[in-house]
């Protein structure tokens, strides 16, 4: 009991403390947030029907109280004196935004290499004529050079429109068919007059020629890139069979062609053969064939050798096969789905193949059958024009939840809980019109990113959206950027996100902020259309009301659903 009662008075006196406490709230900038742009924006709300002034200029204060000020920022301590004016009483409070240099400068004297700006940090092993680029921060002005072994090279200073800063230098070495590097480390100079001071390199170079290839395989369908953390490539089919000839910290590099490798988190690899095994395939067949919702496209293969996709138009997909020569004459194909299949751009040790569908793709899959690839692609849905979601799938996604709160208001409201109360208005529209409806989360619990869109491929949705509201960074003007925007990345998903801006726009009065195409983990999935959808930006003040407001929320999800309606009789004439 005793313990209860200190936890009633502890209650007790955080409500009292903040009944009395000022009624400027500040919800961004923290205090302790630095700024690194010539510009911020002040969100925050004062009492209802407030008037409210900052260093001397009127701010519009909107029907919740909230308000938003964008102000410049001189470098250092910026000071702001607010005044809330309600019923001829005043409240003050003063502000403080800090404005720090983005990249800091090292000092002239005494000369100084930063050692934790030095690159590479990470082993390298790799191949006669790869490149090593180094790189590191120190004074500027001065004489830079580099050694690996007995190699020196000379670095120049990067300009400060190519990094943003003064002190950066750079420079490249071209391995040699005869250098033998072995953890051999990397020191950086830098020189000023008769004074030469040196850094190491965490990182180590190995060198080994390009023919010492390791034979290896996927654990499970992995992310690829283009370089080390770099853009990603189409998934690889779990168990492909690879080699791999470098490595730089934790990625592997696979060699596909002479003019074209990907690279591959080392944790999605297993070993096979350090032996030197080239994974090869003599191509004998293709054979399409169809069931009531798929048509599938099955390409037997000697090993399970690398097949990459890229998805250029709604209705084509390019498939690469790497390690494949054709034995086979190939007639051309043609069906009711398939409008035709043909093979592109011949090239040793690659097969390309053009897919052209009758109709825009509706979701796709890929993956390996023992040693036969399958690419699955999924037929549309027949729809009735007069109830175009009877019996359509759809998983809709509330955006962030949990610990993630998502962007926050200028009263504190969260992205988060607006997103839930889109996706519970928009779910009754949609069950309303014959659809069935997946949610993500249906209250607010903290879901992992990754396991979103694995919620709708359980679920063989055939649509997926994801329901967000936007915010913006430093420096930038939320009176100028806002608006409903629609983000999309498969070709297939582009008219989907098209019809669904064209409805927000044409039924609700707000800006159009555009159509997108970007990579996000909600807009990547194959396997359905998919899109996300930013309803608009919770610090522009004018959306901020609109957002909060019931009435406004089940407009957009009002007008959500006329999109969606809009697209699959598009979809059924297409």
């Amino acid at each position: 009991m005793k313990k209860l009662f200190w936890l009633i008075c502890i209650f007790y006196l955080i409500c009292t403390e903040y009944a009395y406490s000022s009624s400027i709230k500040i919800v961004y900038p923290t205090l302790q947030k630095k700024i690194h742009t010539s510009s911020a924006f002040i969100v925050g709300s004062v009492k209802k029907n407030s008037s409210l002034i900052i260093n001397d200029e009127p701010v519009e204060v909107f029907p919740s109280g909230s308000f938003v000020k964008v102000v410049p920022l001189d470098f250092g301590e910026n000071k702001f004196h607010i005044k809330s004016t309600l019923n001829n009483k005043c409240e003050e409070k003063e502000y403080s935004i800090y404005r720090t240099e983005k990249y800091k400068n090292l000092p002239k004297n005494p000369l100084k290499i930063d050692k934790n700006s030095i690159y590479p940090n990470e082993i390298l092993i790799l191949n006669p004529n790869d490149t090593i680029k180094v790189r590191f921060q120190g004074a500027s002005s001065n004489q830079a050079f580099f050694t690996i072994g007995n190699k020196k090279i000379s670095m120049r200073e990067l300009s400060t429109l190519e990094c943003g800063q003064k002190g950066i230098y750079q420079g490249f070495y071209k391995i040699e068919p005869d250098d033998n590097f072995q953890n051999t480390p990397i020191k950086v100079f830098l020189k000023n007059g008769t004074t030469t001071i040196s850094q190491t390199a965490t990182g180590l170079v190995t060198t080994v020629p390009a023919s010492q290839a390791i034979l290896v395989k996927n654990k499970n369908t992995s992310t690829i890139r283009k370089t080390p953390n770099g853009e990603r490539l189409s998934p690889l089919a779990k168990n492909t069979v690879f080699t791999i000839n470098a490595s730089v910290g934790d990625f592997y590099r696979a060699p596909l062609t002479n003019d074209f490798s990907f690279w591959i988190e080392k944790k999605d690899v297993e070993i096979l053969s350090e032996y030197n095994i080239k994974a090869q395939s003599d191509l004998m067949e293709l054979n399409i064939y169809s069931d009531k919702k798929y048509t599938y496209l099955s390409i037997p293969l000697e090993n399970r050798i690398p097949v990459l996709l890229n998805h250029p138009e709604p209705n084509k997909l390019r498939i690469d096969i790497y390690g494949a020569t054709k034995n086979f004459i190939m007639d051309e194909y043609k069906d009711e789905d398939v409008k035709s299949l043909k093979i592109i751009e011949p090239q040793p040790n690659k097969l390309s193949f053009l897919l052209e569908m009758q109709k825009p793709l509706f979701g796709y899959d890929y993956y390996f059958q023992k040693n036969e690839f399958i690419l699955r692609l999924k037929k549309p849905p027949k729809v009735d024009k007069k109830r175009p979601l009877q019996n359509i799938c759809i998983a809709l996604d509330a955006g962030h939840g949990g610990k993630d709160s998502g962007a926050i208001g200028p009263t504190c409201i969260q992205e988060k809980d607006i997103n839930l109360a889109i996706v519970k208005y928009l779910k009754k529209e949609l069950e309303n019109a014959g659809a069935k409806v997946i949610l993500t989360r249906d209250k607010d619990i903290t879901l992992s990113i990754f396991s979103r869109p694995e919620i709708a491929k359980e679920a063989h949705a055939d649509i997926l959206l994801s329901i967000h509201n936007n915010a913006l960074p430093d420096g930038e003007n939320p009176y100028n950027k806002h608006g409903a925007g629609v983000y999309y990345f498969q070709s297939q998903s582009k008219e989907l996100a098209e019809k669904i801006q064209n409805s927000i726009i044409e039924n609700i009065e707000i800006k159009n902020d555009g159509i997108f195409e970007r990579s996000f983990v909600l807009t990547r999935p194959s396997e359905m259309p998919a899109v996300l959808i930013e309803c608009g930006y919770m610090i522009n003040p004018i959306e901020y009301e609109m957002l909060i407001d019931e009435t406004y929320q089940k407009a957009f999800a009002t007008a959500i659903k006329k999109g969606l309606e809009d697209f699959f009789i598009s979809q059924q004439q297409n």
